[in-house]
Protein backbone atom coordinates (compact mmCIF):
# COMPACT_ATOMS: atom_id res chain seq x y z
CA UNK A 1 0.00 0.00 0.00
CA UNK A 2 2.88 2.36 0.82
CA UNK A 3 4.44 1.74 -2.60
CA UNK A 4 1.05 2.43 -4.20
CA UNK A 5 0.73 5.73 -2.33
CA UNK A 6 4.23 6.73 -3.37
CA UNK A 7 3.38 6.02 -7.00
CA UNK A 8 0.20 8.08 -6.74
CA UNK A 9 2.14 10.92 -5.11
CA UNK A 10 4.71 10.91 -7.91
CA UNK A 11 2.18 10.98 -10.75
CA UNK A 12 -0.12 13.38 -8.91
CA UNK A 13 2.65 15.93 -8.47
CA UNK A 14 3.16 15.98 -12.23
CA UNK A 15 -0.55 16.50 -12.77
CA UNK A 16 -0.68 19.25 -10.14
CA UNK A 17 2.16 21.08 -11.88
CA UNK A 18 0.06 21.11 -15.06
CA UNK A 19 -2.94 22.42 -13.11
CA UNK A 20 -0.93 25.18 -11.42
CA UNK A 21 0.66 26.21 -14.71
CA UNK A 22 -2.75 26.69 -16.26
CA UNK A 23 -3.54 23.28 -17.68
CA UNK A 24 -6.89 23.23 -15.86
CA UNK A 25 -8.14 20.88 -13.12
CA UNK A 26 -9.38 18.11 -15.43
CA UNK A 27 -8.83 14.48 -14.40
CA UNK A 28 -9.96 11.44 -16.41
CA UNK A 29 -10.11 8.05 -14.77
CA UNK A 30 -9.92 4.84 -16.81
CA UNK A 31 -13.14 2.84 -16.68
CA UNK A 32 -11.38 -0.23 -15.35
CA UNK A 33 -9.78 1.53 -12.37
CA UNK A 34 -11.28 0.55 -9.05
CA UNK A 35 -13.53 3.14 -7.38
CA UNK A 36 -11.39 3.13 -4.25
CA UNK A 37 -8.24 3.91 -6.19
CA UNK A 38 -10.02 6.62 -8.16
CA UNK A 39 -11.12 8.23 -4.90
CA UNK A 40 -7.56 8.13 -3.61
CA UNK A 41 -6.34 9.78 -6.84
CA UNK A 42 -8.86 12.59 -6.48
CA UNK A 43 -8.13 13.19 -2.82
CA UNK A 44 -4.36 13.07 -3.19
CA UNK A 45 -4.26 15.34 -6.21
CA UNK A 46 -6.34 17.93 -4.38
CA UNK A 47 -4.13 17.74 -1.29
CA UNK A 48 -1.00 18.24 -3.37
CA UNK A 49 -2.65 21.06 -5.31
CA UNK A 50 -3.31 22.88 -2.06
CA UNK A 51 0.31 22.42 -1.01
CA UNK A 52 1.56 23.81 -4.34
CA UNK A 53 -0.84 26.75 -4.33
CA UNK A 54 -2.05 29.40 -1.89
CA UNK A 55 -4.04 26.75 0.01
CA UNK A 56 -0.91 25.52 1.67
CA UNK A 57 0.92 25.28 4.94
CA UNK A 58 -0.13 27.60 7.75
CA UNK A 59 2.37 30.22 6.68
CA UNK A 60 0.76 33.60 6.18
CA UNK A 61 0.49 34.86 2.63
CA UNK A 62 2.59 37.78 3.85
CA UNK A 63 5.41 35.34 4.62
CA UNK A 64 4.93 35.14 8.39
CA UNK A 65 5.33 31.64 9.79
CA UNK A 66 2.45 30.15 11.77
CA UNK A 67 2.95 26.38 12.03
CA UNK A 68 3.91 23.31 10.05
CA UNK A 69 0.41 21.86 9.89
CA UNK A 70 -1.38 21.72 6.54
CA UNK A 71 -4.97 22.88 6.27
CA UNK A 72 -7.45 24.24 3.81
CA UNK A 73 -7.70 27.99 3.90
CA UNK A 74 -11.00 29.71 4.62
CA UNK A 75 -12.71 32.33 2.47
CA UNK A 76 -15.41 34.79 3.40
CA UNK A 77 -17.48 35.60 0.29
CA UNK A 78 -19.42 38.87 0.29
CA UNK A 79 -22.16 39.54 -2.27
CA UNK A 80 -23.85 42.79 -3.21
CA UNK A 81 -27.03 41.57 -4.95
CA UNK A 82 -27.84 45.09 -6.16
CA UNK A 83 -24.53 45.63 -7.99
CA UNK A 84 -24.71 46.44 -11.69
CA UNK A 85 -27.63 44.65 -13.32
CA UNK A 86 -28.36 42.60 -10.21
CA UNK A 87 -26.52 39.47 -11.33
CA UNK A 88 -24.19 38.92 -8.36
CA UNK A 89 -26.32 36.21 -6.77
CA UNK A 90 -26.52 34.36 -10.09
CA UNK A 91 -22.74 34.64 -10.52
CA UNK A 92 -22.25 33.06 -7.10
CA UNK A 93 -24.72 30.25 -7.79
CA UNK A 94 -23.54 29.39 -11.29
CA UNK A 95 -19.79 30.09 -11.09
CA UNK A 96 -18.33 30.79 -7.66
CA UNK A 97 -20.06 28.15 -5.51
CA UNK A 98 -19.51 25.25 -7.96
CA UNK A 99 -15.83 26.10 -8.44
CA UNK A 100 -15.24 26.38 -4.69
CA UNK A 101 -17.03 23.08 -4.14
CA UNK A 102 -15.03 21.31 -6.85
CA UNK A 103 -11.83 22.66 -5.36
CA UNK A 104 -12.84 21.66 -1.84
CA UNK A 105 -12.43 25.21 -0.51
CA UNK A 106 -14.25 26.16 2.67
CA UNK A 107 -16.16 29.43 2.61
CA UNK A 108 -18.84 31.42 4.37
CA UNK A 109 -21.34 33.47 2.38
CA UNK A 110 -22.58 36.93 3.38
CA UNK A 111 -25.25 38.69 1.28
CA UNK A 112 -25.52 42.41 1.99
CA UNK A 113 -28.99 43.96 2.16
CA UNK A 114 -28.23 47.65 2.64
CA UNK A 115 -25.58 50.27 1.99
CA UNK A 116 -22.52 50.27 4.28
CA UNK A 117 -23.32 46.78 5.60
CA UNK A 118 -20.11 45.34 4.16
CA UNK A 119 -18.12 48.19 5.70
CA UNK A 120 -19.57 47.43 9.14
CA UNK A 121 -18.93 43.71 8.68
CA UNK A 122 -15.27 44.28 7.79
CA UNK A 123 -14.76 46.72 10.65
CA UNK A 124 -15.69 43.96 13.11
CA UNK A 125 -14.10 41.06 11.21
CA UNK A 126 -11.52 38.89 12.96
CA UNK A 127 -8.87 38.94 10.25
CA UNK A 128 -6.97 36.06 11.89
CA UNK A 129 -9.92 33.73 11.30
CA UNK A 130 -9.91 34.11 7.51
CA UNK A 131 -7.45 33.80 4.66
CA UNK A 132 -9.14 35.93 2.02
CA UNK A 133 -12.19 38.16 1.46
CA UNK A 134 -13.85 37.60 -1.92
CA UNK A 135 -16.14 40.37 -3.17
CA UNK A 136 -18.81 39.49 -5.73
CA UNK A 137 -20.01 42.81 -7.07
CA UNK A 138 -18.49 46.02 -8.35
CA UNK A 139 -16.07 48.66 -7.15
CA UNK A 140 -18.63 50.00 -4.66
CA UNK A 141 -18.64 46.74 -2.69
CA UNK A 142 -14.86 46.54 -2.74
CA UNK A 143 -14.72 50.14 -1.52
CA UNK A 144 -16.85 49.26 1.52
CA UNK A 145 -14.64 46.26 2.27
CA UNK A 146 -11.45 48.32 2.02
CA UNK A 147 -12.86 51.11 4.17
CA UNK A 148 -14.06 48.65 6.82
CA UNK A 149 -10.72 46.85 7.11
CA UNK A 150 -8.82 50.12 7.04
CA UNK A 151 -10.92 51.47 9.92
CA UNK A 152 -9.67 48.65 12.16
CA UNK A 153 -6.17 50.16 12.18
CA UNK A 154 -5.78 53.39 10.17
CA UNK A 155 -2.21 53.90 11.37
CA UNK A 156 -0.55 50.69 10.16
CA UNK A 157 -3.11 49.33 7.63
CA UNK A 158 -2.23 45.91 9.09
CA UNK A 159 -5.66 44.30 8.44
CA UNK A 160 -5.35 45.13 4.73
CA UNK A 161 -1.76 43.93 4.43
CA UNK A 162 -2.48 40.73 6.37
CA UNK A 163 -5.78 39.70 4.77
CA UNK A 164 -5.76 39.46 0.96
CA UNK A 165 -8.75 40.58 -1.06
CA UNK A 166 -10.17 39.17 -4.29
CA UNK A 167 -12.95 40.38 -6.54
CA UNK A 168 -15.28 38.53 -8.89
CA UNK A 169 -16.69 41.17 -11.28
CA UNK A 170 -20.46 41.59 -11.49
CA UNK A 171 -20.92 45.35 -11.16
CA UNK A 172 -21.23 48.15 -13.68
CA UNK A 173 -17.67 49.43 -14.04
CA UNK A 174 -15.54 46.70 -12.46
CA UNK A 175 -12.43 48.87 -12.71
CA UNK A 176 -10.37 47.09 -10.07
CA UNK A 177 -11.20 43.63 -11.39
CA UNK A 178 -10.45 44.72 -14.96
CA UNK A 179 -7.10 46.21 -13.90
CA UNK A 180 -6.05 43.13 -11.94
CA UNK A 181 -7.11 40.63 -14.62
CA UNK A 182 -5.50 42.74 -17.34
CA UNK A 183 -2.22 42.66 -15.40
CA UNK A 184 -2.55 38.86 -15.22
CA UNK A 185 -3.20 38.72 -19.01
CA UNK A 186 -6.77 37.51 -18.48
CA UNK A 187 -10.08 38.70 -19.92
CA UNK A 188 -12.33 40.17 -17.17
CA UNK A 189 -15.06 37.67 -16.33
CA UNK A 190 -16.17 35.72 -13.22
CA UNK A 191 -14.70 32.39 -14.37
CA UNK A 192 -11.23 33.84 -15.01
CA UNK A 193 -11.32 35.69 -11.68
CA UNK A 194 -12.21 32.50 -9.80
CA UNK A 195 -9.57 30.47 -11.63
CA UNK A 196 -6.87 32.94 -10.54
CA UNK A 197 -8.14 32.81 -6.96
CA UNK A 198 -8.02 29.02 -6.83
CA UNK A 199 -4.64 28.56 -8.49
CA UNK A 200 -2.94 31.56 -6.87
CA UNK A 201 0.50 30.94 -5.39
CA UNK A 202 1.01 34.49 -4.13
CA UNK A 203 -0.56 37.88 -3.72
CA UNK A 204 -0.12 41.05 -5.78
CA UNK A 205 0.58 44.29 -3.86
CA UNK A 206 -1.68 47.25 -4.58
CA UNK A 207 -1.48 50.88 -3.55
CA UNK A 208 -4.00 52.91 -1.62
CA UNK A 209 -4.23 56.64 -1.15
CA UNK A 210 -5.42 58.37 1.99
CA UNK A 211 -7.92 60.97 0.80
CA UNK A 212 -9.05 63.95 2.88
CA UNK A 213 -12.18 65.93 1.96
CA UNK A 214 -14.49 68.28 3.83
CA UNK A 215 -16.40 65.31 5.27
CA UNK A 216 -13.34 63.45 6.59
CA UNK A 217 -10.65 60.96 5.57
CA UNK A 218 -11.01 57.64 3.77
CA UNK A 219 -8.82 55.20 1.79
CA UNK A 220 -9.08 54.95 -1.98
CA UNK A 221 -7.92 52.12 -4.24
CA UNK A 222 -9.30 53.13 -7.65
CA UNK A 223 -9.67 56.76 -8.73
CA UNK A 224 -10.76 60.31 -7.98
CA UNK A 225 -12.63 61.98 -10.84
CA UNK A 226 -13.77 65.54 -11.43
CA UNK A 227 -15.64 66.98 -14.38
CA UNK A 228 -16.75 64.82 -17.30
CA UNK A 229 -16.03 61.38 -15.78
CA UNK A 230 -17.64 62.25 -12.43
CA UNK A 231 -20.73 63.70 -14.11
CA UNK A 232 -21.22 60.58 -16.22
CA UNK A 233 -20.65 58.24 -13.28
CA UNK A 234 -23.22 59.91 -11.02
CA UNK A 235 -25.87 61.10 -13.46
CA UNK A 236 -26.12 57.70 -15.14
CA UNK A 237 -27.23 56.06 -11.88
CA UNK A 238 -30.86 56.64 -12.94
CA UNK A 239 -30.47 53.88 -15.55
CA UNK A 240 -28.22 51.54 -13.55
CA UNK A 241 -30.28 48.59 -14.79
CA UNK A 242 -28.79 49.00 -18.29
CA UNK A 243 -25.33 48.03 -17.08
CA UNK A 244 -22.25 49.54 -18.74
CA UNK A 245 -24.39 50.96 -21.58
CA UNK A 246 -25.42 53.73 -19.19
CA UNK A 247 -21.86 55.09 -19.29
CA UNK A 248 -21.81 55.31 -23.09
CA UNK A 249 -25.19 57.01 -23.25
CA UNK A 250 -24.47 59.62 -20.59
CA UNK A 251 -20.96 60.25 -21.90
CA UNK A 252 -22.51 61.33 -25.20
CA UNK A 253 -24.98 63.52 -23.33
CA UNK A 254 -22.24 65.09 -21.20
CA UNK A 255 -20.10 65.84 -24.26
CA UNK A 256 -22.99 67.49 -26.08
CA UNK A 257 -23.73 69.57 -22.96
CA UNK A 258 -20.00 70.21 -22.39
CA UNK A 259 -19.50 71.73 -18.97
CA UNK A 260 -16.16 72.98 -17.74
CA UNK A 261 -15.11 73.56 -14.13
CA UNK A 262 -12.69 76.14 -12.80
CA UNK A 263 -10.25 74.52 -10.38
CA UNK A 264 -6.72 74.61 -9.01
CA UNK A 265 -4.72 71.39 -9.23
CA UNK A 266 -1.50 70.89 -7.29
CA UNK A 267 0.56 67.70 -7.34
CA UNK A 268 3.88 66.38 -6.03
CA UNK A 269 5.64 64.56 -8.89
CA UNK A 270 6.90 61.03 -8.33
CA UNK A 271 10.57 60.15 -8.71
CA UNK A 272 12.33 57.24 -10.37
CA UNK A 273 13.15 54.28 -8.17
CA UNK A 274 11.38 51.88 -5.83
CA UNK A 275 7.92 52.73 -4.41
CA UNK A 276 8.27 55.60 -1.93
CA UNK A 277 7.17 55.69 1.65
CA UNK A 278 3.86 57.34 2.35
CA UNK A 279 4.00 60.96 1.22
CA UNK A 280 3.32 63.71 3.75
CA UNK A 281 0.60 66.34 3.39
CA UNK A 282 -0.35 69.34 5.52
CA UNK A 283 -3.95 69.59 6.79
CA UNK A 284 -6.52 70.29 4.09
CA UNK A 285 -7.03 73.93 5.07
CA UNK A 286 -3.32 74.65 5.47
CA UNK A 287 -1.21 76.09 2.70
CA UNK A 288 0.97 73.75 0.70
CA UNK A 289 4.70 74.19 1.41
CA UNK A 290 6.56 76.56 -0.91
CA UNK A 291 9.59 75.47 -2.94
CA UNK A 292 9.07 71.80 -2.13
CA UNK A 293 8.64 70.43 -5.64
CA UNK A 294 4.89 70.95 -5.94
CA UNK A 295 3.47 71.77 -9.38
CA UNK A 296 0.42 74.07 -9.58
CA UNK A 297 -2.06 74.78 -12.35
CA UNK A 298 -5.33 76.72 -12.42
CA UNK A 299 -7.66 76.38 -15.39
CA UNK A 300 -11.12 75.60 -16.72
CA UNK A 301 -11.01 71.80 -16.75
CA UNK A 302 -13.22 69.43 -18.69
CA UNK A 303 -11.79 66.51 -16.72
CA UNK A 304 -9.32 65.66 -13.98
CA UNK A 305 -8.77 61.94 -13.30
CA UNK A 306 -6.37 60.71 -10.61
CA UNK A 307 -6.07 56.92 -10.48
CA UNK A 308 -4.12 53.99 -9.07
CA UNK A 309 -4.86 51.43 -11.78
CA UNK A 310 -4.86 50.79 -15.52
CA UNK A 311 -8.67 50.67 -15.92
CA UNK A 312 -11.31 52.84 -14.25
CA UNK A 313 -13.88 50.49 -15.84
CA UNK A 314 -13.87 47.41 -18.03
CA UNK A 315 -14.48 49.63 -21.06
CA UNK A 316 -12.07 52.40 -19.99
CA UNK A 317 -8.34 51.64 -20.33
CA UNK A 318 -7.46 54.96 -18.75
CA UNK A 319 -3.76 54.35 -18.00
CA UNK A 320 -2.05 51.90 -20.36
CA UNK A 321 1.10 50.46 -18.81
CA UNK A 322 0.06 51.32 -15.25
CA UNK A 323 0.82 48.50 -12.82
CA UNK A 324 -0.67 47.95 -9.41
CA UNK A 325 1.61 48.65 -6.47
CA UNK A 326 4.07 50.85 -8.37
CA UNK A 327 3.78 53.61 -5.76
CA UNK A 328 2.43 56.32 -8.06
CA UNK A 329 -0.82 58.08 -8.92
CA UNK A 330 -1.56 58.74 -12.57
CA UNK A 331 -3.13 62.15 -13.24
CA UNK A 332 -4.95 62.76 -16.53
CA UNK A 333 -5.99 66.32 -17.33
CA UNK A 334 -8.20 67.66 -20.11
CA UNK A 335 -8.45 71.45 -20.23
CA UNK A 336 -11.09 73.43 -22.06
CA UNK A 337 -9.61 74.75 -25.30
CA UNK A 338 -11.19 76.69 -28.20
CA UNK A 339 -9.85 74.12 -30.65
CA UNK A 340 -11.33 71.15 -28.75
CA UNK A 341 -14.65 70.44 -30.48
CA UNK A 342 -17.41 68.12 -29.37
CA UNK A 343 -16.65 65.85 -32.30
CA UNK A 344 -13.03 65.62 -31.14
CA UNK A 345 -14.18 64.81 -27.60
CA UNK A 346 -16.35 61.97 -28.90
CA UNK A 347 -13.29 60.64 -30.73
CA UNK A 348 -11.24 60.79 -27.52
CA UNK A 349 -13.98 59.00 -25.60
CA UNK A 350 -14.06 56.17 -28.15
CA UNK A 351 -10.26 55.92 -27.97
CA UNK A 352 -10.47 55.50 -24.17
CA UNK A 353 -11.64 51.89 -24.50
CA UNK A 354 -8.27 50.78 -25.90
CA UNK A 355 -6.13 53.40 -24.22
CA UNK A 356 -5.35 55.33 -27.40
CA UNK A 357 -6.46 58.63 -25.83
CA UNK A 358 -3.10 59.07 -24.11
CA UNK A 359 -1.43 59.74 -27.47
CA UNK A 360 -3.67 62.77 -28.10
CA UNK A 361 -2.08 66.21 -27.76
CA UNK A 362 -5.05 67.47 -25.72
CA UNK A 363 -4.63 64.88 -22.95
CA UNK A 364 -1.99 65.68 -20.31
CA UNK A 365 -0.54 62.94 -18.10
CA UNK A 366 1.48 63.26 -14.89
CA UNK A 367 2.84 60.84 -12.26
CA UNK A 368 2.47 61.92 -8.65
CA UNK A 369 2.66 60.76 -5.04
CA UNK A 370 0.34 63.42 -3.60
CA UNK A 371 -2.19 65.93 -4.87
CA UNK A 372 -4.63 68.65 -3.90
CA UNK A 373 -7.63 69.63 -6.03
CA UNK A 374 -9.57 72.80 -5.20
CA UNK A 375 -12.83 73.47 -7.01
CA UNK A 376 -13.32 77.19 -7.66
CA UNK A 377 -16.93 76.87 -8.76
CA UNK A 378 -20.11 76.05 -6.85
CA UNK A 379 -21.30 73.39 -9.28
CA UNK A 380 -19.72 70.05 -9.86
CA UNK A 381 -18.92 67.06 -7.69
CA UNK A 382 -16.10 64.60 -7.09
CA UNK A 383 -16.40 60.85 -7.29
CA UNK A 384 -14.01 58.68 -5.29
CA UNK A 385 -14.02 55.00 -6.25
CA UNK A 386 -17.41 55.66 -7.83
CA UNK A 387 -19.01 57.32 -4.80
CA UNK A 388 -19.97 61.01 -4.57
CA UNK A 389 -17.80 63.31 -2.43
CA UNK A 390 -18.72 66.93 -1.62
CA UNK A 391 -17.08 69.47 -3.90
CA UNK A 392 -14.60 71.99 -2.52
CA UNK A 393 -11.04 71.06 -1.58
CA UNK A 394 -9.80 67.48 -1.60
CA UNK A 395 -6.33 66.00 -1.28
CA UNK A 396 -4.67 62.62 -1.22
CA UNK A 397 -1.31 60.96 -0.62
CA UNK A 398 -0.04 57.59 -1.70
CA UNK A 399 0.08 54.64 0.69
CA UNK A 400 2.35 52.32 -1.31
CA UNK A 401 1.49 48.62 -1.34
CA UNK A 402 -0.94 49.03 1.55
CA UNK A 403 -3.21 46.17 0.42
CA UNK A 404 -2.86 42.83 -1.37
CA UNK A 405 -4.92 41.14 -4.07
CA UNK A 406 -5.01 37.37 -4.20
CA UNK A 407 -3.83 36.07 -7.54
CA UNK A 408 -1.02 34.50 -9.54
CA UNK A 409 1.61 37.17 -9.98
CA UNK A 410 3.19 37.27 -13.44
Amino acid sequence: MENGDAFIDLISKKMVQLVIKGGGPCIEVDGGLQAQLAKRWDQRIKELAWKESWLSRQDGLDGTHKSNRWRRRRLIVVINPAAGRGQSQAVYTSVVAPMLEQAGVEHELVVTRKAQEAKSLMHNLNTEAWDCVVAIGGDGLLSEIVQGLYSQDPVSCHPLTRLPLAIVPSGTGNGMAASFLYQQAEVPCPINAMFLILKAKSTVPADLSLVEASDGQRPSFLALSFGLVADVDLESEVIRWTGSFRMDLFALYAILRLRSYRARLSYLPSKEGPPPRAAALPPLRARLPDASGWVHMEHDFLMVLISHVSHIAESAHSNPGKRMGDGTLQILVLRRQPSLSRLRLISLFLALERGYHVTADEVESYNAVAYRLESLTERGVYTLDGEAVPCGSIQGRILPQAMRILGSAV
